[in-house]
């Protein structure tokens, strides 16, 4: 839940600064898709290595929470 809030904030403050920048809708919508792909691409490299890290810490034993 906090990260689609994080990318919604994210996704505003690119789109007031398309809109400052005089592109058109066409372009602002295309900058906003390309952002929000790179940062699911971005969230999931950092989800793949918490898992990781997760496995690890299953693996040697140590008593430990990792919060999500």
């Amino acid at each position: 839940m906090a990260r689609h809030i994080k990318m919604v904030y994210y996704v505003g403050i690119l789109l007031a600064v398309a809109m400052a920048n005089g592109l058109t809708l066409e372009e602002r919508f295309e900058e906003l898709t390309n952002n929000f792909v790179e940062m699911k691409r971005i969230l999931a490299i950092k989800d793949s290595r918490l898992e990781a890290l997760e496995l690890k810490v299953e693996q040697h034993g140590i008593d430990a929470k990792i919060k999500k």
